[in-house]
Protein backbone atom coordinates (compact mmCIF):
# COMPACT_ATOMS: atom_id res chain seq x y z
CA UNK A 1 0.00 0.00 0.00
CA UNK A 2 2.79 2.28 0.72
CA UNK A 3 4.12 1.59 -2.26
CA UNK A 4 1.40 2.63 -4.21
CA UNK A 5 0.88 5.71 -2.31
CA UNK A 6 4.40 6.91 -3.00
CA UNK A 7 3.66 5.99 -6.85
CA UNK A 8 0.37 7.90 -6.87
CA UNK A 9 2.34 10.66 -5.32
CA UNK A 10 5.29 10.70 -7.81
CA UNK A 11 1.97 10.90 -10.80
CA UNK A 12 0.51 13.33 -9.27
CA UNK A 13 3.75 15.94 -9.10
CA UNK A 14 4.48 14.93 -12.55
CA UNK A 15 1.23 15.58 -14.03
CA UNK A 16 1.90 19.47 -12.29
CA UNK A 17 4.80 19.65 -14.06
CA UNK A 18 3.23 19.41 -16.90
CA UNK A 19 0.29 21.41 -16.22
CA UNK A 20 2.53 24.09 -15.71
CA UNK A 21 4.71 24.12 -19.07
CA UNK A 22 1.45 23.30 -21.01
CA UNK A 23 -0.67 26.30 -19.40
CA UNK A 24 2.40 28.45 -18.83
CA UNK A 25 1.38 31.98 -20.11
CA UNK A 26 4.48 33.78 -19.86
CA UNK A 27 4.95 33.74 -23.99
CA UNK A 28 1.92 35.34 -24.21
CA UNK A 29 2.31 38.12 -22.21
CA UNK A 30 6.01 39.19 -23.01
CA UNK A 31 7.08 40.28 -26.47
CA UNK A 32 10.60 40.69 -26.83
CA UNK A 33 11.66 43.44 -29.23
CA UNK A 34 14.66 45.31 -31.23
CA UNK A 35 16.22 47.32 -28.09
CA UNK A 36 15.84 50.83 -29.18
CA UNK A 37 18.46 53.90 -28.66
CA UNK A 38 18.04 55.68 -25.23
CA UNK A 39 17.90 59.44 -25.91
CA UNK A 40 17.57 62.60 -23.65
CA UNK A 41 16.78 66.41 -24.29
CA UNK A 42 16.25 69.58 -22.20
CA UNK A 43 14.91 73.05 -23.99
CA UNK A 44 16.63 75.93 -23.38
CA UNK A 45 13.05 77.87 -22.88
CA UNK A 46 9.84 76.29 -23.11
CA UNK A 47 8.23 79.72 -23.79
CA UNK A 48 9.79 80.93 -27.02
CA UNK A 49 8.05 83.83 -29.66
CA UNK A 50 6.62 82.48 -32.80
CA UNK A 51 8.83 82.06 -36.23
CA UNK A 52 11.73 81.50 -33.16
CA UNK A 53 14.09 78.55 -33.21
CA UNK A 54 13.98 75.94 -30.14
CA UNK A 55 17.54 75.41 -28.76
CA UNK A 56 18.05 72.09 -27.61
CA UNK A 57 21.10 70.13 -25.91
CA UNK A 58 20.60 66.25 -26.60
CA UNK A 59 22.32 63.31 -25.25
CA UNK A 60 21.93 59.71 -26.39
CA UNK A 61 22.94 56.13 -27.21
CA UNK A 62 22.25 52.77 -27.78
CA UNK A 63 22.62 49.12 -26.62
CA UNK A 64 21.40 47.51 -29.53
CA UNK A 65 23.22 45.42 -31.98
CA UNK A 66 21.78 48.42 -34.94
CA UNK A 67 24.42 51.48 -34.70
CA UNK A 68 22.66 55.00 -34.39
CA UNK A 69 21.41 56.41 -37.68
CA UNK A 70 19.63 60.08 -36.81
CA UNK A 71 17.31 61.82 -34.40
CA UNK A 72 14.13 63.65 -35.30
CA UNK A 73 12.43 66.51 -33.88
CA UNK A 74 8.52 65.97 -33.53
CA UNK A 75 5.54 68.02 -32.59
CA UNK A 76 1.92 68.35 -32.47
CA UNK A 77 0.39 71.80 -32.57
CA UNK A 78 -2.44 72.37 -30.35
CA UNK A 79 -4.40 75.83 -30.38
CA UNK A 80 -5.89 77.20 -27.37
CA UNK A 81 -9.04 79.52 -27.76
CA UNK A 82 -10.30 81.55 -24.56
CA UNK A 83 -12.92 83.56 -24.17
CA UNK A 84 -14.94 86.15 -22.31
CA UNK A 85 -17.34 88.82 -22.45
CA UNK A 86 -19.55 90.12 -19.26
CA UNK A 87 -21.85 92.65 -18.47
CA UNK A 88 -20.85 94.45 -15.24
CA UNK A 89 -23.31 96.74 -14.55
CA UNK A 90 -26.57 94.47 -14.20
CA UNK A 91 -27.59 94.60 -10.54
CA UNK A 92 -30.44 91.73 -10.18
CA UNK A 93 -28.21 89.18 -11.96
CA UNK A 94 -25.37 88.51 -13.83
CA UNK A 95 -24.94 87.40 -17.34
CA UNK A 96 -21.19 86.38 -18.83
CA UNK A 97 -19.87 84.57 -21.53
CA UNK A 98 -16.68 82.17 -21.69
CA UNK A 99 -15.00 79.19 -23.11
CA UNK A 100 -11.66 77.80 -22.82
CA UNK A 101 -11.44 75.33 -25.78
CA UNK A 102 -8.29 73.24 -26.38
CA UNK A 103 -7.88 71.93 -30.17
CA UNK A 104 -5.26 69.82 -31.91
CA UNK A 105 -5.04 71.47 -35.01
CA UNK A 106 -1.52 69.40 -36.08
CA UNK A 107 -0.66 65.56 -35.30
CA UNK A 108 2.73 65.04 -34.38
CA UNK A 109 5.00 64.97 -37.31
CA UNK A 110 8.43 65.12 -37.83
CA UNK A 111 9.55 68.82 -38.01
CA UNK A 112 13.71 68.81 -38.25
CA UNK A 113 16.04 65.93 -38.61
CA UNK A 114 19.79 65.95 -37.19
CA UNK A 115 22.28 63.30 -38.94
CA UNK A 116 24.52 60.83 -36.29
CA UNK A 117 27.88 62.30 -35.59
CA UNK A 118 30.56 60.06 -34.15
CA UNK A 119 31.79 63.34 -33.39
CA UNK A 120 29.51 63.67 -30.92
CA UNK A 121 30.94 60.68 -28.90
CA UNK A 122 31.99 62.13 -25.14
CA UNK A 123 35.27 60.88 -23.46
CA UNK A 124 34.92 57.06 -22.43
CA UNK A 125 34.24 56.87 -18.25
CA UNK A 126 36.70 54.84 -15.56
CA UNK A 127 34.72 51.99 -13.92
CA UNK A 128 34.02 51.24 -10.18
CA UNK A 129 37.02 48.55 -10.73
CA UNK A 130 39.44 51.81 -11.47
CA UNK A 131 40.12 50.07 -14.62
CA UNK A 132 39.70 52.25 -18.23
CA UNK A 133 37.05 49.51 -19.67
CA UNK A 134 35.42 51.12 -22.18
CA UNK A 135 31.92 52.07 -21.78
CA UNK A 136 29.02 52.48 -24.11
CA UNK A 137 29.56 55.64 -26.23
CA UNK A 138 27.24 58.63 -25.39
CA UNK A 139 26.57 61.30 -27.78
CA UNK A 140 26.05 64.84 -27.20
CA UNK A 141 24.78 67.89 -29.45
CA UNK A 142 23.55 71.27 -29.47
CA UNK A 143 20.65 71.78 -31.88
CA UNK A 144 17.41 73.69 -32.58
CA UNK A 145 14.33 73.16 -34.22
CA UNK A 146 12.14 75.90 -36.32
CA UNK A 147 8.65 77.34 -35.08
CA UNK A 148 6.18 79.23 -37.54
CA UNK A 149 5.23 82.88 -37.69
CA UNK A 150 1.84 82.23 -38.30
CA UNK A 151 1.40 80.65 -34.47
CA UNK A 152 1.36 83.95 -33.43
CA UNK A 153 -1.04 84.84 -30.62
CA UNK A 154 -4.05 86.92 -31.32
CA UNK A 155 -5.18 88.76 -28.21
CA UNK A 156 -7.63 91.91 -27.16
CA UNK A 157 -9.82 93.21 -24.52
CA UNK A 158 -9.84 95.91 -21.79
CA UNK A 159 -11.18 98.61 -24.21
CA UNK A 160 -8.72 97.47 -26.94
CA UNK A 161 -11.85 95.69 -28.82
CA UNK A 162 -13.94 96.86 -32.02
CA UNK A 163 -16.81 95.07 -33.11
CA UNK A 164 -14.83 94.12 -36.36
CA UNK A 165 -12.52 91.66 -34.12
CA UNK A 166 -15.95 90.80 -32.34
CA UNK A 167 -17.83 89.60 -35.26
CA UNK A 168 -14.44 87.87 -36.70
CA UNK A 169 -13.43 86.00 -32.82
CA UNK A 170 -17.10 85.80 -32.06
CA UNK A 171 -19.35 85.18 -35.03
CA UNK A 172 -21.30 87.89 -37.23
CA UNK A 173 -24.52 87.58 -34.38
CA UNK A 174 -22.91 87.61 -30.93
CA UNK A 175 -23.46 91.19 -29.88
CA UNK A 176 -27.03 91.02 -30.76
CA UNK A 177 -27.49 87.46 -29.38
CA UNK A 178 -25.54 88.96 -26.19
CA UNK A 179 -27.92 91.56 -25.70
CA UNK A 180 -31.32 90.03 -26.74
CA UNK A 181 -30.39 87.10 -24.28
CA UNK A 182 -29.80 90.30 -21.20
CA UNK A 183 -33.23 91.50 -22.44
CA UNK A 184 -35.15 88.56 -22.23
CA UNK A 185 -34.41 88.20 -19.17
CA UNK A 186 -35.08 91.43 -18.17
CA UNK A 187 -38.65 91.88 -20.34
CA UNK A 188 -39.53 88.60 -20.33
CA UNK A 189 -39.69 88.61 -24.04
CA UNK A 190 -37.69 90.38 -27.07
CA UNK A 191 -39.07 94.17 -28.33
CA UNK A 192 -41.29 94.90 -29.81
CA UNK A 193 -43.58 92.09 -28.16
CA UNK A 194 -45.65 92.68 -25.41
CA UNK A 195 -43.48 92.29 -22.21
CA UNK A 196 -44.02 90.22 -19.21
CA UNK A 197 -45.43 92.54 -16.10
CA UNK A 198 -43.55 90.02 -13.31
CA UNK A 199 -40.04 90.22 -15.21
CA UNK A 200 -39.80 93.76 -15.58
CA UNK A 201 -40.67 94.42 -12.03
CA UNK A 202 -38.57 91.36 -10.82
CA UNK A 203 -35.51 93.94 -13.07
CA UNK A 204 -36.67 97.20 -12.12
CA UNK A 205 -32.66 97.59 -10.42
CA UNK A 206 -31.65 96.67 -14.14
CA UNK A 207 -33.48 99.26 -16.16
CA UNK A 208 -32.45 101.85 -13.62
CA UNK A 209 -28.68 101.11 -13.92
CA UNK A 210 -29.11 100.90 -17.40
CA UNK A 211 -30.85 104.68 -17.38
CA UNK A 212 -28.62 106.26 -14.75
CA UNK A 213 -25.01 104.14 -15.84
CA UNK A 214 -25.20 103.06 -19.45
CA UNK A 215 -27.16 106.31 -20.62
CA UNK A 216 -26.26 108.91 -18.09
CA UNK A 217 -29.91 109.89 -17.52
CA UNK A 218 -31.28 111.67 -14.32
CA UNK A 219 -32.02 108.83 -11.41
CA UNK A 220 -34.76 111.70 -9.73
CA UNK A 221 -36.47 111.16 -13.01
CA UNK A 222 -36.30 107.68 -13.44
CA UNK A 223 -37.95 107.51 -9.24
CA UNK A 224 -40.76 109.02 -10.86
CA UNK A 225 -41.69 105.46 -13.21
CA UNK A 226 -41.70 103.75 -8.95
CA UNK A 227 -43.84 103.00 -6.60
CA UNK A 228 -43.42 101.34 -3.40
CA UNK A 229 -45.01 99.15 -0.77
CA UNK A 230 -43.99 98.39 2.81
CA UNK A 231 -42.28 95.22 3.67
CA UNK A 232 -44.00 94.15 6.88
CA UNK A 233 -42.20 91.04 7.29
CA UNK A 234 -38.70 92.43 6.52
CA UNK A 235 -39.27 95.37 8.30
CA UNK A 236 -39.97 93.54 11.14
CA UNK A 237 -36.55 91.64 11.27
CA UNK A 238 -34.83 94.32 10.40
CA UNK A 239 -36.06 96.54 13.12
CA UNK A 240 -36.62 99.36 10.64
CA UNK A 241 -38.84 100.52 7.49
CA UNK A 242 -37.96 98.04 4.38
CA UNK A 243 -40.07 98.99 0.93
CA UNK A 244 -40.21 96.49 -1.95
CA UNK A 245 -39.88 98.57 -5.24
CA UNK A 246 -41.99 98.00 -8.67
CA UNK A 247 -43.35 99.78 -11.57
CA UNK A 248 -46.53 102.32 -11.20
CA UNK A 249 -49.16 99.78 -11.44
CA UNK A 250 -46.73 97.54 -12.57
CA UNK A 251 -46.45 98.78 -16.09
CA UNK A 252 -43.21 99.61 -18.12
CA UNK A 253 -42.76 103.35 -19.24
CA UNK A 254 -42.09 103.46 -22.91
CA UNK A 255 -39.20 105.78 -21.83
CA UNK A 256 -37.66 102.98 -19.99
CA UNK A 257 -38.51 100.60 -22.59
CA UNK A 258 -37.56 102.84 -25.47
CA UNK A 259 -34.67 103.82 -23.45
CA UNK A 260 -33.38 100.67 -23.16
CA UNK A 261 -33.55 99.61 -26.87
CA UNK A 262 -30.48 102.52 -27.70
CA UNK A 263 -28.45 100.46 -25.69
CA UNK A 264 -25.60 99.00 -27.44
CA UNK A 265 -23.40 96.11 -26.88
CA UNK A 266 -20.70 98.53 -26.13
CA UNK A 267 -22.50 99.84 -23.44
CA UNK A 268 -23.62 96.26 -21.84
CA UNK A 269 -20.04 95.14 -21.18
CA UNK A 270 -18.36 98.36 -19.81
CA UNK A 271 -18.04 99.00 -16.51
CA UNK A 272 -17.30 102.50 -16.59
CA UNK A 273 -13.02 102.46 -16.39
CA UNK A 274 -12.93 99.18 -18.69
CA UNK A 275 -14.99 96.86 -21.15
CA UNK A 276 -15.33 93.23 -19.72
CA UNK A 277 -14.01 91.51 -23.03
CA UNK A 278 -11.19 89.26 -23.47
CA UNK A 279 -9.89 87.38 -25.96
CA UNK A 280 -7.20 84.89 -26.79
CA UNK A 281 -5.88 82.85 -29.49
CA UNK A 282 -2.27 81.04 -28.55
CA UNK A 283 -0.60 78.20 -29.29
CA UNK A 284 1.23 75.28 -28.36
CA UNK A 285 3.61 72.45 -29.19
CA UNK A 286 3.99 69.29 -27.54
CA UNK A 287 7.18 68.17 -28.84
CA UNK A 288 9.87 64.91 -28.14
CA UNK A 289 13.22 63.90 -30.34
CA UNK A 290 13.35 60.84 -31.57
CA UNK A 291 16.41 59.01 -32.08
CA UNK A 292 16.23 55.97 -34.42
CA UNK A 293 19.33 53.36 -35.43
CA UNK A 294 19.86 52.02 -39.03
CA UNK A 295 17.11 49.16 -38.72
CA UNK A 296 14.28 51.70 -37.92
CA UNK A 297 14.37 51.68 -34.61
CA UNK A 298 13.35 55.07 -32.25
CA UNK A 299 14.04 55.69 -29.30
CA UNK A 300 11.44 58.81 -27.79
CA UNK A 301 12.88 61.33 -24.95
CA UNK A 302 10.14 62.83 -22.45
CA UNK A 303 8.15 65.49 -23.91
CA UNK A 304 8.50 69.15 -23.71
CA UNK A 305 5.51 71.51 -24.10
CA UNK A 306 6.77 74.52 -25.59
CA UNK A 307 4.26 77.82 -25.58
CA UNK A 308 4.35 80.42 -28.19
CA UNK A 309 3.96 84.17 -28.22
Amino acid sequence: MKTFNKFLMVCLAAATLVACDKHDKLDDLVFVGKMAPTVYWAVTSTTVTAGDSVPFTAQYYTTGESPVSHLEAWYDIVEIETKEVSAPLLVTFSYSVTSNIETQRRISSSACRYEHSEAYGENFGVNSMGDTTRFKTTYKFNGKFPTSNTLSTIAFGDGSWDSAQVCKYFGDDFMQKFKDTIELTMRGTLYPAPYNKVAVNNHWKDYQSAWTNMRGLSGKTFATFLDSVKNETESMLAGYDIYDYFFKDSVLPNEVDSMFQTVTFADLISSGSADMINFKRSYKLNSQLKCFDKAGTAGLSLQAVIELN
